[in-house]
């Protein structure tokens, strides 16, 4: 709700907060304690720490990989967000990479009308799109 409110700077110190405990009583790898991780890296990224939000959303791709396997959809959600944040960081390559890898598994794990499916393949649409301009404009799907 903070994070919907533009309150970014509570949005993160209660993300932080929240992660924390979940750390602590859940552990490092459990999949709500991932899932709060993502959510921070995405709060980092709209607040322009791209580096931060990078780093942290590639901790939680390794884990959820590892821990869940590449087909979940916590583990489709996080190559999403990163592959946002790279293009941000104007990886765009990597980034049209990642995304289209999260649209197809997303496409073959949720099926091509779920509402997941349908964010990832317009990003890369749109990633392509701008890459076809020069210099590349930023998607905002």
């Amino acid at each position: 709700t903070l994070g919907d409110q533009r309150d970014l700077a509570g949005a993160r110190e209660l993300q932080q907060q929240v992660w924390a405990i979940s750390r602590r009583v859940l552990g490092d790898e459990h999949p709500d304690t991932l899932i709060l991780m993502n959510n921070l890296a995405v709060t980092l990224d709209d607040q322009g720490d791209l580096s931060g939000a990078r780093a942290l959303q590639q901790q939680v791709l390794t884990i959820q990989r590892r821990v869940l396997g590449d087909e979940h959809p916590h583990t489709l959600t996080s190559m999403n967000n990163l592959a946002v944040t790279l293009w941000h960081l104007s990886e765009h390559e990597a980034a049209v990479d990642l995304m289209s890898g999260a649209a197809h598994g997303r496409a073959a794990k949720l099926g091509a009308d779920h509402p997941d499916t349908r964010a990832s393949q317009e990003w890369l649409v749109q990633m392509r799109a701008a890459l076809a301009t020069s210099p590349p404009e930023s998607p905002t799907p």
